[in-house]
């Protein structure tokens, strides 16, 4: 079904070279937009240092609190949605 936020939300794209974020309200007009380095040195804790900083990051220059948080990422899911492997982060 449909999910209802109040805020704008939240977007990470987790890549090899880049975690990109974006924040964006229900308009559909982005507000910010951000990003952080990743590389075969990332390791899972640097990674959401790297979310929370953007997303402090985003929200500041936005003046506006995300209320929907979503991730993008390459990689091989369980049967219970756990990420199994990635290209992109060290598992």
């Amino acid at each position: 079904g449909a999910v209802s936020a109040r805020g704008a939300a939240l977007g990470f794209d987790v890549g090899g070279q880049s975690t990109k974020a974006v924040l964006d309200p229900a308009a559909g007009e982005v507000l910010a937009r951000a990003s952080a380095p990743t590389g075969e040195g990332t390791d899972l804790e640097a990674l959401a240092g790297s979310f929370a900083a953007l997303r402090a990051r985003l929200e500041a220059e936005a003046g506006e609190a995300a209320g929907a948080v979503g991730v993008g990422v390459a990689g091989v899911f369980g049967r219970d949605g756990v990420l199994r492997g990635s290209p992109h982060l060290p598992l």
